[in-house]
């Protein structure tokens, strides 16, 4: 994924392939030069992987983000909410991408912190909401999807797991 702009930071971007043959790659980005956070962003390609569109923006403001083909060109998308927004988590949105367009579903809360999420001065500031994050997700032999993510509680890291049915 690349910007047109200068100085814009890609953050753990991720990738799937659409039943159509697309790819589609999602990222977390910043421009760190000014500290400014932007919506996930992501691109297609058509002829994959050789080329992509523009990246584009999906309006989530999120951080680590992971995508998953459920079909039917319509994707799993995953997001770490840490910061701007008053209800940190993880969240899942059904997204249909069949006309190359970030149309969005549904939405979800998958999981959210037992403690409230704080700034940690001792890291640089665009890591210091670090608390929670990476979720992914597989599609399980039952239908349903199994989703992970990680998280520090009580200064332990631990891994969440979730078990959701896609209706």
């Amino acid at each position: 994924m690349e910007f047109p702009e200068r100085n814009i930071t890609v953050w753990e971007q991720r990738l799937c392939e659409l039943e159509n043959g697309n790819l589609v790659v999602i990222a977390w980005n910043e421009v760190l030069a000014t500290g400014e956070r932007l919506p996930n962003h992501y691109a297609i390609s058509e002829d994959d992987g050789k080329s992509f569109c523009k990246p584009i923006s999906t309006g989530i403001m999120g951080q680590a983000s992971n995508l998953l083909h459920i079909g039917d060109n319509k994707v799993l998308a995953l997001h770490c909410l840490r910061r701007d927004t008053g209800r940190p988590g993880i969240y899942g949105y059904i997204v249909d991408l069949a006309n190359g367009i970030w149309d969005i579903l549904s939405r979800e809360i998958i999981w959210e912190p037992q403690i409230p999420v704080k700034a940690d001065n001792s890291v640089a500031s665009v890591f210091s909401f670090l608390k929670f994050g990476q979720p992914s997700a597989i599609k399980l032999k039952d239908g349903s999807y199994l989703v992970t993510n990680w998280v520090i509680e009580d200064g332990k890291g631990k891994i969440a797991w979730h078990n959701l049915e896609i209706i």
